[in-house]
């Protein structure tokens, strides 16, 4: 309860705080009315053996539990209807829309099986009719379930203006995934082959947009990063339009902690693109790894991070998939100290005055860190989108969890679109308070909100003591 008011005390809004006490005005009114219905009926019943008084104290005390009732309910609707139940209204609008779609189907369904029942009847006979009614009623079995999950499809998309199925969302978004053994995406392992004048020698990660291996230059003998396109993508002209766009967007950065592209090609139907190769680890696997982190090490990081993703902003760009897996860390063994973040994997970034629309086909982005405009129409995101992600990702570094985390992806993304983060000095105690109202600025839902440039955004996060003040926070 402690933890629920001072939540609503440090980062409910003006609205929020309004219904909140609207909705517990109404609870304490209905309680207030059902504790003196009670006594009517325990006091005044029993003391009384007239039957026109227990008659008054029976119209008293239903009139005072159906008025604290009515209280209750008008105060709800007034917050879902007026000022927007937040933490439950798209669950709950979402539940009355496919209820109400469940109903008049089945009521269209249940017509559509009696007439199917008598034209079959008419065909074998009235002889025939519980063979009639089997293959009526296996036919509308099998057809109900596919056209209601097609209905609910249309609602989310058209009503909620949600861009994906909320039902199998879990395939949308597997966050700490694993490194899948070679061959795992539908290619064979490359080690030991050439691509082009490169050299191949070993895998170093896999994930569902390609394959990254340790390759050498021979010609400049030093080691490189080649990243191929699977082979089940590379036969869809789409995706390797995307993969070269890839390329050709991260070659025209010049930052130093953005990813370095030297080279792009294709070699007997394989496509790949060669970049600087970062002796260190990624930031996703410093966080799974190890358990703590000093304050005056993180901050630095985080700021470097900031200068590369305005630098990257200003060139017209949004990356649309900040998250720790996409941070390298060179130089990282053991500590953060003296480490260099650079900044990668530009497979989902957009022009923002561009109309191709080579990055609109699947999940955009990762819905742990996905701003909520993302969610709604990735189409449409600017820079700010970009700048809630690592705000999440920075959340995540300073207290050691994620602001929504939750095992059901339907309920981040309830949580990404209504819900506040939880005061990040309740999960760690020594971080100071204005890096607390930093994180939760970077996190506010209206894009207008938050911070208009990441370095803003550390701007604000950054004072911090060290010394004997050195706040070290525990990473999960």
């Amino acid at each position: 309860l402690w933890s629920q008011v001072r939540r609503s005390r440090k980062t409910s809004n003006t609205v929020e705080r309004q219904q909140l006490k609207l909705v517990v005005s109404g609870m304490l009114i209905a309680i207030l009315a059902a504790a003196i219905n009670a006594l009517l009926w325990g006091i005044v019943w029993p003391a009384t053996t007239d039957a026109g008084t227990k008659l008054l104290a029976d119209l008293v005390g239903n009139f005072i539990m159906t008025s604290g009732l009515m209280i209750l309910l008008i105060t709800l609707a007034f917050s879902i209807l007026r000022l927007r139940l937040w933490n439950i209204d798209l669950a709950i609008n979402r539940g009355l829309v496919y209820g109400g779609l469940t109903i008049g189907l089945a009521a269209i369904f249940f017509i559509v099986l009696a007439l199917l029942q008598n034209v079959l009847q008419s065909i074998l006979g009235t002889q025939q009719t519980t063979i009639a009614a089997m293959i009526s009623a296996g036919s509308i079995v099998a057809l109900f379930n596919p056209v209601r999950l097609r209905l609910q499809r249309f609602v989310d998309r058209r009503v909620f203006k949600l861009r994906f199925d909320l039902n199998e969302i879990k395939a949308l978004d597997k966050p700490y995934e694993q490194a899948k053994p070679s061959g795992a995406n539908g290619s064979e392992s490359l080690s030991g082959k050439s691509l082009g004048t490169y050299q191949v020698e070993k895998l170093l990660s896999e994930g569902g947009m390609g394959q990254i291996y340790l390759g050498v230059q021979p010609a400049l003998a030093r080691k490189v990063a080649i990243k191929t396109l699977p082979t089940r993508l590379s036969s869809e002209a789409t995706f390797r339009a995307r993969f070269e766009r890839e390329a050709h967007i991260a070659a025209s950065l010049h930052h130093a902690n953005i990813i370095n592209v030297f080279d792009y090609g294709e070699s007997d139907g394989t496509y790949f693109m060669v970049m600087e190769y970062i002796e260190g680890d990624d930031c996703e696997n410093a966080l799974r790894q190890h358990k703590i982190f000093p304050l005056e090490q993180t901050i630095p990081v985080i700021q470097k991070l900031a200068s590369a993703l305005d630098y990257a902003h200003e060139q017209g760009l949004v990356h649309r998939d900040i998250k720790p897996a996409n941070i390298m860390l060179r130089g990282y063994v053991d500590s953060l100290d003296g480490v260099e973040p650079i900044l990668t994997d530009f497979g989902l970034a957009k022009l923002v005055d561009s109309h191709s629309r080579l990055t609109q086909a699947g999940s955009m982005g990762t819905i742990a860190y996905m701003a909520p405009e993302q969610i709604l129409a990735a189409g449409s995101v600017d820079h700010r989108a970009d700048i809630y992600a690592f705000g999440v990702m920075c959340y995540e570094l300073l207290t050691g969890r994620l602001p929504f985390p939750n095992d059901n992806m339907a309920q981040m993304v309830f949580s990404h679109l209504q819900q506040p983060p939880l005061d990040p000095q309740l999960l760690q105690p020594g971080l100071r308070g204005e890096m607390a109202e930093a994180l939760l600025w970077a996190l506010e839902k209206s894009p207008e909100n938050r911070p208009q440039s990441a370095g803003a955004f550390a701007a604000r996060l950054a004072p911090i003591t060290t010394g004997e003040e050195a706040v070290i926070l525990v990473i999960n």
